[in-house]
């Protein structure tokens, strides 16, 4: 059973999303720049929430309050 739940967790951990990640820590210009206007912008204060709908994908890049993103999520069959 303890090989069983190893070898799941280690099969979980090979899909961790990495779509987006490159942008972690980087300002929101940097992200407009890539990706243009944004489908969805939202304040949550003190953090910026952007959304992005590209085909089938979403992108959801939200900002600390100096503007840096700090997490990126997806959905959808992204690039």
């Amino acid at each position: 059973m303890k090989k069983l739940i190893i070898i799941l967790l280690l099969s979980l951990s090979a899909c961790t999303p990495t779509i987006g990640q490159d942008f972690i820590g980087q300002k929101q210009s940097v992200v407009e720049k890539r990706f243009g206007k944004p489908t969805v912008s939202r304040t949550e204060n003190p953090n910026k929430i952007l959304s992005y709908r590209i085909d089938d994908c979403s992108l959801l890049f939200y900002f600390d309050k100096s503007g840096t993103v700090q997490y990126v999520d997806h959905s959808g069959n992204c690039p």
